[in-house]
């Protein structure tokens, strides 16, 4: 689970090698306070069951990485890029960073309030990545969105 997204594919390409530019999104302090009492309530990591009898699975939040890329070495630039920037990174993906950007550039009294960003990881982004756990990781995640629901600050105020 994240509130905050660190977007990689920012950077300037020179003859000495390509130098990144990442820029951090945060979600709006409410969404935050909100994920950090779901987190008071059910310890961090978290403990959730997860459906279908598959037993109890774990819930981190931290940044994460977004960009266009698919990584799939553990040894990336990107990857070490990212650790460099920000030691708690959690994870990679190609969506987070869209979305962050859409909600960003939403203004005036019909802007959206919010976001928060509950992934399933599936692999370890490294040569062994293959598509055998996205239904649990699927799972996972609206798990994980079932149970943060009746945090969010949802409604107008």
């Amino acid at each position: 689970m994240a509130t905050r997204v660190v977007y990689y594919d920012l950077r300037k390409e020179t003859p000495e090698g390509t130098r990144r530019r990442g820029e951090e999104r945060e979600a709006p302090s409410a969404v935050g306070h909100a994920v950090n009492a779901f987190f008071n309530d059910h310890g961090e990591p978290a403990t959730l069951q997860a459906a279908n009898d598959e037993g109890d699975f774990l819930t981190h939040t931290g940044p994460i990485g977004s960009g266009e890329a698919v990584i799939a070495d553990a040894k990336s630039e990107i990857i070490r890029y990212l650790k460099a920037y920000n030691d708690k990174v959690l994870a990679v993906e190609m969506e987070a960073g869209g979305l962050t950007q859409a909600f960003h550039e939403q203004d005036g009294p019909q802007a959206v309030r919010g976001w928060v960003v509950v992934r399933g990881i599936s692999d370890d982004a490294d040569d062994g990545k293959n598509d055998t756990c996205h239904d649990v990781a699927a799972r996972h995640a609206a798990t994980v969105l079932r149970s943060l629901l009746p945090y969010l600050p949802i409604g107008s105020s």
